[in-house]
């Protein structure tokens, strides 16, 4: 019940915006909407007429792909999979995706060995664990060898991520935070994978403006979509202020609660949220992310 009542408050807060603004690109996040509430056919609608308008807004082919996946169009789901995968890069929620298409087409090895290749850079997630498994149970034949290798190399970090986040001190980093290459421009989906590496990162999680998850890369225990619409609401919430008192351009918020930090950092096109533990080195990720933020390509 709760569920749903937060997914029509999401409706009709994206209804409107698309009323004031026809030309937003909100209609993603809409269509997304009716897709979770289970109304295929006029989420399809939203996304179809919002695509007319923004054909190269990559979010909203991948809300199109879930969209024909939940309609059993799978074909269909797979090119616009790859439409969003060539405007936004090959994310982790592209790569899951792809493989319930490729399970639902028979493909099994294929879509066990993209799992696989997450699950090796997130070890401890229990949900990509749990479809690997249903996967393996459905699968008619157990193969030892792939039919075919569906990207030439992993797209995630695969390094073991400390079991126990602790405070480390600078000195301790470079065995754990990667060397930045000179003059060389990373991409979003390079920054989530550095930053998921920090010692006490929980997650990260990038958010359209319109509050469409584009990437998360949270722990399983942590919903992404609730996440995602706390950090644009605040994010919203404070930018109103800041505008109120001529405080200038939000650059990030920082909230501290008991047992976990939030921050949100708001990029040109998207807001870039971490979740840390309580343990995390402030510090020391502020000078990492700064460093990272400034060579970003967005």
């Amino acid at each position: 019940m709760q569920q749903l009542t937060e997914i029509e408050d999401r409706i009709a807060k994206c209804k409107k915006i698309l009323a004031d603004n026809p030309n937003s690109t909100i209609f993603a996040a809409l269509a997304e909407a009716y897709r979770k509430k289970g109304d295929l056919e006029r989420a399809s609608l939203i996304c179809q007429k919002g695509l007319e308008i923004h054909p190269d807004y990559g979010p909203a082919h991948l809300v199109m792909s879930k969209i024909d996946l939940d309609r059993k169009l799978y074909d269909e789901a797979e090119k616009e999979l790859d439409i969003a995968a060539r405007l936004d890069g090959r994310t982790r929620a592209v790569e899951v995706i792809l493989s319930e298409i490729l399970v639902k087409k028979g493909k099994y090895q294929e879509a066990e060995n993209i799992l696989s290749k997450l699950i090796s850079s997130e070890p401890r997630n229990e949900s990509l664990k749990m479809l690997l498994g249903s996967i393996r149970r459905t699968s008619p034949v157990k193969t030892t060898r792939p039919e075919r290798e569906t990207f030439s190399k992993p797209v995630f970090d695969s390094r073991p991520k400390p079991s126990h986040p602790a405070v480390v001190q600078d000195s301790q980093l470079p065995s754990t935070f990667p060397k930045l290459k000179a003059e060389k421009i990373y991409s979003v989906n390079e920054v989530m994978e550095i930053l998921g590496a920090f010692p006490a990162v929980v997650g990260v999680l990038s958010v359209g403006k319109d509050g469409l998850i584009l990437d998360d890369r949270l722990k399983s225990g942590i919903n992404p979509d609730i996440v995602a619409a706390v950090a644009t609401n605040i994010s919203e919430v404070t930018k109103a202020s800041l505008i109120k008192i001529d405080f200038g351009k939000l650059k990030q918020v920082l909230i501290e609660a008991h047992s976990l930090k939030f921050w949100i950092f708001n990029l040109k096109n998207s807001f870039l949220v971490l979740v840390c533990s309580a343990e995390v080195n402030i510090g020391s990720l502020k000078m990492k992310t700064s460093e990272l933020l400034e060579i970003l390509e967005e």
